[in-house]
């Protein structure tokens, strides 16, 4: 996705994001610049919420934090 304009505020950038997730499906990592859009306390609290707070009916019904630590072993598991 390509969006110009002459500034983007944080709830630009969520409004994005939020577009690219429903058409083309969450992704595993997002990668930023330090510029203010992206590092605005907005779009933390928006990365907090999806990860703890949202559930996934892919992930059946879970959160993306627990399903995350779900996946990890138990030290007494591992190899």
């Amino acid at each position: 996705m390509i969006e110009v304009a002459p500034s983007f505020t944080a709830q630009d950038v969520i409004g994005a994001l939020q577009y690219l997730f429903v058409v083309r499906g969450t992704p595993r990592h997002i990668r930023s610049d330090n510029g203010p859009e992206f590092v605005a306390k907005t779009v933390r609290r928006w990365r907090l919420d999806y990860d703890h707070h949202r559930i996934q009916n892919a992930l059946n019904y879970q959160t993306l934090a627990v399903y995350a630590a779900d996946c990890v072993l138990p030290a007494s598991d591992t190899p």
